[in-house]
């Protein structure tokens, strides 16, 4: 189920912003360096989908890129007054 969201999502930005540009914002082998940003809603009532999140962002920080410096960036969030 999360893969399936995370495709529609990934096609909605690759038709709203272009091949050309969706091949830039995804990386391609041509590139050294790349950087990933994860936003995870850290509120309590979000538990199960948080370890989901947790567990596909360290299966892809831990992805082998021999040829590629990667940087990531945490960005966790919350509803308001959390």
């Amino acid at each position: 189920m999360c893969v399936h969201a995370m495709k529609k999502s990934m096609d909605t930005i690759k038709e709203t912003i272009g091949e050309e540009n969706f091949t830039k914002f995804v990386g391609n082998e041509n590139l050294s360096k790349a950087t990933l940003m994860f936003a995870i809603d850290d509120t309590g009532s979000m538990g199960g989908e948080i370890q989901a999140a947790k567990d596909i962002a360290t299966h892809i920080v831990n992805y082998p890129r021999p040829n590629l410096k990667v940087d990531y960036i945490l960005s966790p969030f919350n509803d308001p007054g959390m």
